[in-house]
């Protein structure tokens, strides 16, 4: 397919860029989505063959770095403590994700108010609401209704998944302790369709495809609505004039370069992808990179740093469902309490996987389970800890590394804080409190996952002051007319939840302020 002029340019078909082009076309607008990667086809995968943990931890690991395919490019990621995690292919890194889909709290929204750190948003929790609620029912999304410690959700959602026989045991000991558990949700597809078999594992491959990963779910209504998906086209640049954004440079799979006209251009490419771009389509009106007027193109990455506790019991838990999806989060540990001597939190989550231990435990020195019958005698928990924005935490452009296009590769340079790793080790002693409370004789601590940037955030902060910020509360850059930026790149503060409910909330509604202000639909 040619095409050189639409209204609405859309850059990156995961989760944010697919809600957007939905969005629009539906709206009658005339939307194209490039996507340097292509769809997967799961079957493919050969999930079921001998080889796939061989294959996963190779051609389809999270890392582009690992992953090296033709579509991915390297990121530079010598100065970072974690790695980056991050997908290029119709539906972005949903294709790898678990489908976990919490919303922010309302108190996410203004931690400086409440604790004196980070800034607030200019917008509240009140002003996304609707927009979680079409995002959840577009995905269809598996919980229970009434989590205390969660905003209400009063949509139709369907029943949770199952917990589990360890998710049971555990649960158990966080009601002993007094402490605050919930079922986990997840994104479960249209009801209707093929049943969850809880055969695991929700990530690459999921076998009926109940994860929704959004290249089966919103990829093919927003196709229907008239949206096209060119794959297997990099940008290479944006084009500027006179404050606006003209179009984009772009290449395809042979090499061959050609320029798209557009109206309004929507970025979604993730907070690696999306400054880089914009870091490189510096222009004469931009010379430190297009929209970075206020410098803060590429600063304040967060990233949610992970550690893990796990488990070995002395006794199977029990008769257990089949292999579940499910599992259970505990919040009583999300908020500040100076006592603790950090701000902020983390949420705790049960991994209620018989695999969980057996990998994890390969990342801690000296820990060797090789022969050991593990059967229903496992369980830990990740720490997910809320990551302050810091300046010097940011992505540049590499000096050493170019992508497939010739470009500089984007440059990932990231330190853990004292914050954050206390943050973390308090995580980590709770993790073990709850488990040895439910029973656990062996504890087994890894203090920092570095496999974890997947949750990158804040690159492209909102903002209402163009010296503070880089977008406004609706995501439109500052300095130019009609450039949007529609993913996680434009949070401001990371909260202790997986941010993808809340981006692609985001998304949603800069469509929907693009769309208002093109009278359509």
């Amino acid at each position: 397919m040619s095409i050189d002029r639409c209204e609405v340019l859309v850059i990156g078909a995961g989760p944010t860029g697919a809600i957007a082009a939905l969005a629009l076309a539906r709206r009658g607008l005339d939307v194209v989505c490039l996507e340097q990667g292509g769809p997967v086809d799961d079957e493919a995968l050969g999930r079921d063959r001998p080889d796939w943990p061989q294959r996963k931890a190779r051609e389809w690991h999270a890392n582009p770095n690992v992953r090296a395919r033709p579509v991915d490019d390297p990121v530079d990621d010598a100065d970072s403590d974690i790695r980056p995690m991050f997908f290029h292919g119709v539906g972005g890194s949903t294709i790898m994700w678990t489908a976990h889909v919490p919303r922010y709290k309302p108190s996410d929204f203004h931690v400086r108010t409440t604790d004196g750190v980070a800034d607030d948003w200019p917008i509240g929790y009140d002003d996304l609401a609707p927009f979680y609620d079409r995002v959840e029912a577009e995905l269809g999304v598996a919980l229970k209704k009434g989590d205390p410690l969660a905003p209400p959700r009063t949509g139709d959602y369907a029943a949770p998944l199952p917990i589990g026989a360890s998710g049971r045991a555990v649960a158990a000991a966080l009601d002993r302790l007094g402490w605050h558990w919930w079922p986990v949700d997840r994104v479960v597809g249209e009801r209707g369709s093929e049943p969850c078999r809880h055969d695991g594992p929700c990530d690459f491959g999921c076998a009926t495809g109940r994860a929704a990963a959004v290249d089966r779910s919103l990829w093919p209504r927003a196709l229907a609505a008239g949206a096209h998906l060119l794959t297997h086209t990099r940008v290479v640049t944006l084009e500027e004039s006179g404050g606006a954004v003209t179009g984009a440079v772009v290449q395809d799979a042979g090499g061959a370069r050609r320029r798209i006209a557009a109206d309004v251009v929507i970025v979604a490419a993730n907070g690696i992808g999306t400054p880089k771009l914009l870091l490189q389509s510096a222009s004469r009106s931009f010379p430190d990179g297009l929209g970075n007027r206020s410098g803060l193109v590429g600063r304040n990455l967060m990233l949610h740093a992970y550690a893990g506790t796990y488990a070995v019991f002395p006794e199977p838990f029990g008769p257990s469902d089949p292999e579940p999806t499910g599992g259970i989060i505990s919040h009583q540990f999300y908020d500040s309490d100076s006592s603790r001597g950090f701000v902020r939190g983390s949420k705790l989550q049960l991994i209620a996987s018989a695999r969980s231990l057996p990998v994890a435990a390969g990342e801690v020195p000296g820990a060797d389970l090789s022969g050991r019958d593990l059967t229903d005698r496992v369980a830990g928990f990740t720490v997910c800890g809320e990551d302050l924005p810091e300046l010097h935490n940011r992505i540049t452009l590499s000096d050493s590394l170019t992508d497939r296009t010739g470009q500089p590769a984007a440059k990932m340079s990231y330190r853990l804080s004292d914050n954050s790793r206390r943050l973390l080790d308090f995580g980590l002693a709770r993790a073990e409190d709850a488990l040895r409370e439910a029973g656990a004789d062996e504890i087994y601590h890894v203090p920092l996952r570095t496999h974890t940037g997947f949750h990158l955030m804040g690159t492209a902060r909102m903002g209402t002051d163009p010296e503070r910020s880089v977008v406004n509360p609706f995501g439109r850059v500052h300095d130019l007319a009609n450039l949007y930026i529609a993913d996680s790149s434009v949070f401001v503060t990371s909260a202790a939840v997986n941010p993808t409910n809340t981006a692609m909330a985001l998304a949603l509604r800069a469509a929907e302020h693009i769309a208002a202000s093109r009278r359509v639909g």
